[in-house]
């Protein structure tokens, strides 16, 4: 079984192959954590050691069996939490395309991003902005609703919404089936 967590900054995953465009191999006999621990532990501002498996920029590449080395229809499972808003539109399209193009049929794709719809309803504004547009050093460059991430996605899916992680603040949980 193989399995990937794309864009896995400071939380480095059991069982997956972990891949980031920055970080350092993990340290012999380093456990990590699972998806229901994913943030336990983790504090917001402070970015703990990014450790991976493979180096990858994965919007750089738009042919996975070229770009990513992975072959088509090979993949059981992608994880991605939080990553999808720091891309732009047009790469987060050749994204989504090769996942679909390298997950096996029903392989799954879990997937999580800020709700942007809740997000505007928070109190606390300073938080909320931080939501809807990231870090000076790791911005969002767009956003979603369950309405625009179905459509990102398009045909080809089954799709559940669900809690992928826990969080602290509105998110939407994707978790799509390639039919």
């Amino acid at each position: 079984m193989i399995r990937l967590h794309l864009c896995c900054g400071d939380v480095y995953l059991k069982g997956y192959v972990n891949i980031d465009r920055v970080g350092v191999p993990p340290p012999k006999g380093y456990k990590g954590t699972t998806l229901d621990k994913y943030f336990k532990g983790k504090t917001i501002k402070k970015r703990g050691k990014v450790y991976v498996d493979r180096l990858q920029d994965i919007a750089s590449y738009y042919n996975c069996a070229k770009g990513w080395g992975y072959e088509c229809n090979s993949i059981d499972e992608i994880v991605m939490i939080n990553g999808i808003e720091h891309f732009d539109l047009f790469e987060a399209r050749g994204i989504i395309r090769d996942i679909k193009t390298i997950l096996k049929p029903n392989g799954k794709f879990l997937v999580d991003f800020p709700d942007i719809g809740n997000i505007g309803m928070m109190a606390d504004k300073e938080w909320q902005v931080r939501l809807l547009y990231g870090s000076e050093t790791n911005p969002h460059k767009w956003g979603y609703t369950k309405d625009t991430f179905l459509k990102l996605l398009g045909n080809g899916w089954n799709v559940k919404f669900r809690d992928i992680v826990k969080h602290d603040y509105p998110s939407t949980g994707v978790e799509a089936t390639k039919k």
